[in-house]
């Protein structure tokens, strides 16, 4: 089963109700929604990820749009139009910039809470940011890079892109085209997810996953990009691949920005009852955040039922005690959450089964100089394999409902409808209509259909829910059931996969605190 919204990704659930929003930008935009219309298309986005590139989100659009449908069905938007919208939607006050600030980036002080305004502010007094004056084109596709901002946990390449007309290019390197190497080729930092909010700007975003050397190799050579097309047929946007020559290469010298850091290997291990082994490896202080690195493991029940891809689709949602006791930040799941700046998108480790962590805040949320951090493990949520299943009369389900009674998620089967197949000329979709509370999640449930001949067909689902303060949700939607009889008079829908989540966990670590951060003698010592 695959959840169908307009053709959207899965991911929106999990951006939706599990990462929250952080809550000064809430505060910000709810004051500046009252007298803002909104567009609520129901065009999808263009952007259709795969594996790690599904998990490359643009966290701040998705914070946006989780506000907006706080309390309320979720909608689905057009990237390019959501991005402008919810910039359009501020009306900070302006501010002081530096006279060093690049006229291209002026557009980060629109957001500065959300951007990388902060770090390039704290970086360039401390010659952290470079300008390698790196613009190729071919083909009247154009990539230029702005700036280059690195530290001993991360880098990120702020580029610009445009196309033949002169528009920007959305996301043209989803696909891969960029590398972080030593000088003998051997990669030593791997893609995140990171803010990517500006119109015309993008932000590519590398964590260091190996020992940084003195100097690095920044390498730009895809074999094709991706540019956005209105179908005018279908209405919907498509990726259509583009041939370019897009080689470049520099070196940045990284001996600097290994001073600033202040870094603690970890060695904290906790087992969950139903099998995920969570250890913390090492926590790194830099002058634009901290990060967290963490790593985890199945075992047990969990090894046993989890899906082949669990590390695409395990999420954790903790909280932050730190100096200030009545102020407690939660992170990954839930209304008023905080969002992070940094997250890593890793693979589950063939050789040991180990799916990396890693997450950096916000310096405004969590200050890298924040002594005493208390992390606390609340929860996750993965997908296993657990079946069961619900026959449905069909002639009787207008006057009987159907109830569905599985983990703790109930789902009322009210009604049907039959329609023609809008792919196969001769073929028949059935709509099941229902409505579910959902104690667990929703979009990475798989299902399947079976007749009274015991013939298979799969199930997807369209639909759209609200989050509760309990953490439960309210989904209406319709499982859709693709080439079966018209007069179908019986069938049973089961649920194969379910997206659990996991609360019994009892685990608390206090992180490593510091007598002094080198940042600051350097730093008076310029």
């Amino acid at each position: 089963m695959k959840l169908k919204s307009n053709e959207e990704d899965p991911m929106w659930e999990h951006m939706l109700f599990s990462q929250g929003t952080d809550t000064d930008f809430t505060q910000k935009v709810m004051q500046s929604l009252e007298e803002v219309e909104m567009d609520y298309s129901k065009q999808g986005s263009h952007q259709r990820w795969e594996r790690a590139k599904q998990r490359r989100r643009m966290i701040t659009a998705a914070a946006a749009v989780s506000l907006i449908v706080m309390g309320s069905s979720l909608l689905a938007w057009k990237q390019p139009d959501l991005i402008r919208q919810v910039s359009s939607i501020f009306s900070l006050q302006p501010q002081t910039i530096e006279e060093s600030l690049p006229p291209e980036l002026k557009a980060w002080t629109e957001m500065s809470d959300l951007s990388w305004l902060e770090d390039y502010k704290k970086s360039k007094p401390l010659g952290l940011v470079q300008t390698p004056k790196i613009k190729v084109e071919d083909k009247g596709y154009s990539f230029e890079i702005v700036n280059v901002m690195v530290d001993s946990s991360r880098i990120v390449i702020t580029a610009k892109q445009t196309g033949p007309d002169g528009k920007e290019l959305q996301s043209p390197l989803e696909d891969g085209g960029l590398q972080v190497t030593d000088l003998e080729g051997n990669v030593i930092a791997s893609l995140a997810r990171g803010i990517n909010m500006m119109d015309g700007l993008e932000e590519y975003v590398f964590i260091f996953d190996q020992t940084v050397p003195d100097r690095i190799l920044v390498t730009g050579n895809p074999e094709y990009i991706r540019e956005s097309v209105d179908n005018q047929e279908t209405g919907r946007f498509e990726r259509k691949q583009v041939e370019v020559d897009w080689d470049f290469r520099f070196q940045i010298d990284m001996k600097k920005a290994k001073q600033f850091e202040h870094r603690d290997i970890l060695d904290a291990k906790y087992t969950t009852p139903e099998g995920l082994v969570v250890s913390m490896e090492q926590m790194i202080r830099t002058p634009n955040g901290i990060r967290l690195d963490m790593g985890f493991k199945l075992k047990d029940m969990l090894a046993s039922k989890a899906t082949a891809d669990w590390g695409d689709d395990l999420h954790i949602w903790y909280h932050l005690e730190t100096d200030q006791p009545q102020k407690i930040l939660r992170f990954g799941d839930g209304i008023g959450r905080h969002s992070v700046k940094i997250q890593g998108l890793p693979t589950v480790n063939e050789d040991n089964g180990t799916l990396p962590w890693s997450e950096t805040w916000y310096t405004g949320t969590v200050p890298p100089e924040t002594k005493n951090i208390r992390f606390v493990l609340d929860g996750y949520s993965l997908p296993v394999k657990d079946e069961a299943a619900v026959h449905i009369n069909m002639e009787k389900l207008e006057q009987t409902p159907v109830v569905f009674e599985h983990e703790g998620d109930q789902i009322t089967i009210t009604g049907s409808s039959m329609e023609k197949d809008a792919v196969k000329s001769n073929g028949n979709v059935l709509r099941l209509h229902a409505k579910g509370r959902y104690t667990n999640n929703v979009t990475r449930d798989q299902w399947i259909a079976l007749d009274s001949n015991g013939e298979e067909y799969p199930v997807e689902i369209e639909g759209s829910g609200s989050a509760n303060e309990d953490g439960t949700a309210e989904w209406i939607m319709d499982f859709v059931v693709a080439g079966v009889d018209p007069n179908l008079s019986e069938l049973t829908l089961k649920r194969t996969v379910v997206d659990k989540r996991f609360t019994d966990v009892n685990w608390a670590v206090d992180l490593p605190s510091y007598t002094s951060l080198p940042w600051e003698s350097l730093a008076e010592n310029k």
